[in-house]
Parts: structure tokens; C-alpha cells; sequence
């Protein structure tokens, strides 16, 4: 129970309810088009004043139209306004994790193996579930993203007689660039299929891609086969006005036989700089040497 001072002086005990979304609206009046008090934060106790209107107003909240009347409440703070009846509850929400950054989200799923359905992966899978509900559905078989051009629905596929079968799994969104990740398993192996939110351009690419520190471009580790180094690719892609196209392409079998590595460890040291290691197997044991790509006046360069 929580202590308000009412009009009167006399102090009178009311229950506590909570905002259940971030950045509720407390308003003059009970309507969408009222002068706006306060936003309420996820979690954050109001007092109900025991008024409420006699209509509701449909609202559409967290994917969904509702049809709720507004309730009068104080703030601990003092400030009263009216606030929509289905952004508050009578529970205390759990507050919410923090989003995790492209560059976080990124490195979260190459540190794991996703192809041995890990417990970490799949608790990485359904937190960004739980995160992007409004965007992505993932039920029965059936993955759904809702872009603002149209829906795209991936459906797993199993055929024990041909002996192949398709499977979606939603990674996440790369809100910087406004990509959402997925990754397509078959007979073939595993690509990642991202998908734009805005225009449902897709593109499939042979690993996940690390963002540059300003989003505008991706590098991609295409490592086939871990005892064959000559099928190992670099490939740098460029990111704009919502669509991404390829910039540049590293092959390792460009080089020499004896010389060929696999490359590992990328990370971007700026913009134009993506850093790696060439890791070599000589003589029974692993050697790792430190390489660059540069982006220079007459393009991208290995040294």
C-alpha cells in the first residue's frame, strides 16, 4: 500500500499498479490527442484514483489493437494525469533485458556453434524472439517476419525420401543497418539469409556478418571446410539506402599452395581497416600471423 496526500490533508492508503510498457503517455486529458504530463517507464507505480472512463479507445499496443478505457493516476512524484487502461497492470513487470548492439548480438553467435543446437544458442535464439514479437513469428514449423513492404513466411521442410530438409531459425535484427538475421539449415549446410524490414530485399550470405563501427559495411568469414584452406574467403559487403552489395572478395586460393591459411579472428579496427589472423598448420602444430584489409584510394587491399 502506498501513503498520498489527498485535497483535504487527510493521507490515504490506495494500491500500487505499474506501467507494463517503456514510455507510457500520462496525459491531461483521456485522449490520444491530449497534452502529454509524463512517460511512464517500464515498471514504474502509479496510484489509481479510482476514475475511469466510460468509453475506450482502441490503441494498438505490442502487436495487437486493444479496446481500454483510461484510468486517472498520480505519479510518486505527484503528477496526475490519465493513462491507457492497457499499458498499466496490477503486477510489477520483470524489467526487460537491455537490447544488445549489432556488434554485441554479432559476436554473442560467433562465439557459439550453432550447428550443435548448443544451450546458449538456443537461449540467444528465443531472447531475440521474445524481443522482436512484433516483427517475427516463429510457430509450428513456420517462420514469419512482417516487413513494412509485405510478410515473408519460411516454412521447414523435411523429405526422409529425398533426403532433404530446409530449416529457419531467427537470430536477430541488425537494427543499425534494419536487417533481420536468419539462419536457413539444409542438406547443403548453412547460409544466413537476411532480410531488410523496410523493402523484404533479401540476401543470402555464407556466414554472419561483422558490422563495421558505423554499420555501413559487413565482413563475412566463408570458411567451407577447416581442413581446406583453399576454399576460404574474405568478403567485405557495403550497406546503403537499405539494400547491400558486395565490395570486395578475398580468395585464399589466390595464393600459392604452401602458402594458403585459413583466416580467423576478424574484427574492424576502423571503417576501412578489417583485421585478422592467418592461421597456418606447419609441421603438426598451428601458427597465427597478424594481416590486414585496407581500404585505400584505388580499393581494398590484403597485407
Amino acid at each position: 500500500m502506498k501513503c498520498v496526500p489527498c485535497d483535504d490533508g487527510i493521507i490515504e492508503k490506495r494500491p500500487l499498479i505499474y506501467a507494463s510498457i517503456d514510455k507510457l503517455r500520462l496525459r491531461q486529458a483521456p485522449d490520444l490527442d491530449a497534452q502529454t504530463v509524463h512517460r511512464l517507464s517500464l515498471g514504474e507505480p502509479v496510484i489509481y484514483l479510482n476514475e475511469r472512463t466510460s468509453f475506450t479507445t482502441p490503441v494498438q499496443m505490442q502487436g495487437q489493437v486493444l479496446q481500454q478505457p483510461w484510468l486517472k493516476v498520480i505519479t510518486i512524484d505527484s503528477l496526475e494525469g490519465w493513462a491507457y487502461a492497457g499499458g498499466l497492470s496490477i503486477y510489477k513487470p520483470l524489467k526487460e533485458k537491455p537490447l544488445l548492439t549489432d556488434h554485441e548480438l554479432v559476436k554473442e553467435y560467433l562465439s557459439l556453434d550453432a550447428l550443435d543446437e548448443s544451450a546458449a544458442y538456443k537461449g540467444l535464439r528465443i531472447s531475440q524472439l521474445e524481443q522482436d514479437q512484433d516483427f517475427v513469428k516463429e510457430e509450428n514449423g513456420i517462420l514469419t517476419l512482417k516487413t513494412e513492404r509485405d510478410s515473408v513466411v519460411l516454412k521447414n521442410v523435411s523429405d526422409t525420401i529425398a533426403k532433404t530438409f530446409e530449416r529457419f531459425e531467427y537470430l536477430g535484427m541488425l537494427r543499425e543497418s534494419n536487417f533481420a538475421m536468419i539462419a536457413h539449415f539444409s542438406e547443403r549446410g548453412r547460409v544466413i539469409k537476411l532480410y531488410n524490414r523496410q523493402t523484404a530485399r533479401n540476401i543470402n550470405l555464407p556466414g554472419i556478418p561483422l558490422p563495421s563501427p558505423h554499420h555501413k559495411r559487413w565482413a563475412v568469414m566463408d570458411i567451407p571446410a577447416l581442413d581446406d584452406p583453399s576454399r576460404a574467403r574474405i568478403l567485405i559487403y557495403r550497406i546503403s539506402d537499405n539494400d547491400v552489395k558486395r565490395d570486395f572478395t578475398y580468395a585464399v586460393n589466390s595464393l600459392p599452395i604452401q602458402e594458403q591459411y585459413i583466416p580467423v579472428f576478424p574484427s574492424w579496427k576502423s571503417n576501412t581497416i578489417l583485421d585478422f589472423s592467418r592461421q597456418y598448420e606447419r609441421n603438426g602444430s598451428t601458427v597465427q600471423k597478424p594481416a590486414h584489409i585496407l581500404l585505400g584510394e584505388n580499393g581494398w587491399s590484403v597485407r
